[in-house]
């Protein structure tokens, strides 16, 4: 889930950095320094952006936590 305003340059930079897979191989690197084999089943990432007219020009990892247990959503 990606949590922004519709047509944020924040949305558009947390969607630019899953896609990227040079991002997802550093978080990845990030978790296995904390001792998970695989992606974690809850997380959520931080990334900062520059922007240019209202555009993400870039997407920059910032910071991660990871969730110890997932709310259910009925």
């Amino acid at each position: 889930m990606f949590a922004g305003f519709s047509g944020s340059p924040g949305a558009q930079a947390a969607i630019d950095f899953f896609r990227s897979p040079s991002s997802l191989r550093e978080l990845q690197k990030r978790f296995r320094q904390q001792g998970y084999a695989k992606f974690p089943p809850a997380y959520q990432v931080i990334v900062r952006c520059g922007v240019d007219m209202e555009t993400a020009i870039n997407a920059v990892y910032e910071n991660h936590v990871v969730l110890d247990s997932v709310p259910v959503i009925e």
